[in-house]
């Protein structure tokens, strides 16, 4: 797909792509020539722990859709507890690799709550990534997970008499991947016209106090970059869009119910 998105709000977790197929090569993304209208976000349960998983990079291993071969995955080790799950998934994904010598990169978003608290773990095979160019570097056999939102955003914020719990209720932490140029810079181009409009004091413009209203936020987001990339609808005129033609965003809440946001509809769909 072209693009893979994730936002840690005060009120939950919110994950979003699109349907098209983008493969990560060393310094090059290569858009597949099949319009497809694949699903890219998996909902997953292990142990204490219900979330999202979401990947962009590679559509097969070998034969086998990326999809089917980490539903499998996950239906194979439901036992596991979070943090057990993302050190398995990148061994056996770095074996993988190995035995079929594959040349591509692969991000693997994992988040949701353990026990009602936040977490996100990436999973990669990528060493570097441009953040100008938008090309990723340095792929290799073998994958590492990250513990990345409480390792790298939350410990070192914490200070004294300040938790995690009140980083997080005043911060919104924004993660994506895939074709992110430009999708980054209008990502937050368009995050800082939310803000404009959320701090004007109009009072008809409704507080950001409920997931569902970050999520439509999210949505629009992204279909506003997808619109942009249609030839028929936007301003693309080429017909290798790194967009596709399908954009999904869920969002999980505190007690770990799962919703589908569409573009009329805040479902909730577990």
């Amino acid at each position: 797909m072209g693009l893979l998105f994730l936002d840690v709000t005060p009120k939950g977790i919110i994950m979003g792509s699109d349907s098209n197929d983008v493969i990560i090569y060393d310094n090059r993304l290569k858009v597949s020539s099949e319009k497809t209208n694949k699903e890219k976000v998996i909902r997953i349960q292990i142990s204490n722990f219900k979330g999202l998983l979401g990947y962009v990079g590679t559509e097969k291993i070998r034969k086998t859709q990326i999809r089917n071969w980490l539903e499998s995955f996950r239906d194979r080790n439901e036992n596991l507890n979070l943090a057990e799950f993302c050190d398995k998934l990148a061994d056996e994904l770095s074996k993988s690799w190995r035995k079929y010598r594959l040349k591509s990169g692969l991000w693997i978003f994992v988040s949701g709550f353990e026990k009602k608290e936040e977490r996100f773990y990436y999973i990669n095979n990528i060493g570097h990534l441009d953040t100008n160019s938008g090309l990723y570097s340095q792929i290799s056999y073998q994958f590492k997970a990250v513990n990345d939102l409480d390792d790298n955003y939350i410990r070192p914020r914490l200070r004294s008499g300040i938790i995690k719990k009140d980083i997080l209720r005043k911060t919104i932490f924004n993660f994506r991947n895939g074709a992110i140029v430009p999708f980054a810079q209008i990502y937050e181009k368009y995050n800082e016209i939310l803000k404009i409009l959320i701090n004007t004091g109009d009072g008809g413009f409704k507080k950001l106090n409920r997931l569902e209203k970050y999520s439509f936020i999210a949505r629009q987001r992204l279909e506003f970059i997808k619109r942009l990339y249609s030839k028929k609808h936007g301003i693309y005129k080429r017909e290798d869009s790194i967009i596709g033609k399908g954009v999904s965003v869920y969002a999980v809440d505190k007690k770990g119910y799962i919703y589908e946001c569409s573009k009329n509809k805040y479902q909730k769909v577990n």
